[in-house]
């Protein structure tokens, strides 16, 4: 299992490498592939009694598919790859996934949890509101009581990470939560 991780984890790191590079749009999606898949794979040989592994597991199944979404905006990638119903699985996959990663998380009274189900509740609102177009999800999370600047700093993460464009945000009227785009 820890070769899977590791292997998922030089993948990634892969993508950001030749984030920058014109042409590798297809060749970063094989990989973000191939990434996804050694982490389902982990997730189904973790043990449900190990939460920490759980949680980061689905959290990163989360940032890949937000990765192979941000490809979805590069002319050189496949034009099957780049149709909007991939997209919008894609958005629903990740939006899942971050779901999966904060169930562990809500029952437990430790502080890196509750930290950790802030960030993984934040994305998956986030993904929410790619989805529909608007920022109704981070609003209700605002509105429970979740500081504006908290989810602008996961967010502004989000942006720096590359899991999310200004351009991808730019329909959701985020301007409330986003300190610097």
């Amino acid at each position: 299992m820890e070769v899977l991780l590791a292997y998922a984890d030089a993948i990634i790191a892969f993508n950001a490498a030749v984030s920058r590079e014109t042409g590798c749009a297809t060749l970063r999606w094989t990989r973000l592939t191939k990434a996804l898949e050694c982490l389902t794979s982990a997730s189904k040989l973790l043990s449900p009694m190990v939460v920490d592994g759980l949680v980061s597991v689905n959290a990163s199944r989360g940032d890949v598919e937000l990765l192979r979404l941000s490809l979805c905006a590069l002319p050189d990638l496949h034009e099957n790859i780049r149709n909007s119903q991939v997209q919008a699985t894609l958005l629903k996959n990740a939006r899942t996934y971050y779901h999966k990663a904060g169930e562990p998380l809500r029952s437990s009274a430790q502080t890196a949890a509750k930290r950790d189900l802030i960030v993984v509740s934040i994305k998956e609102s986030l993904t929410q509101c790619l989805e529909e177009g608007t920022n109704a999800p981070l609003q209700r999370l605002h509105t429970l009581g979740m500081d504006a600047s908290t989810i602008g700093k996961v967010v502004e993460e989000m942006l720096d990470d590359s899991l999310v464009s200004t351009e991808m945000l730019s329909n959701c009227n985020l301007s409330d939560f986003i300190i610097n785009t």
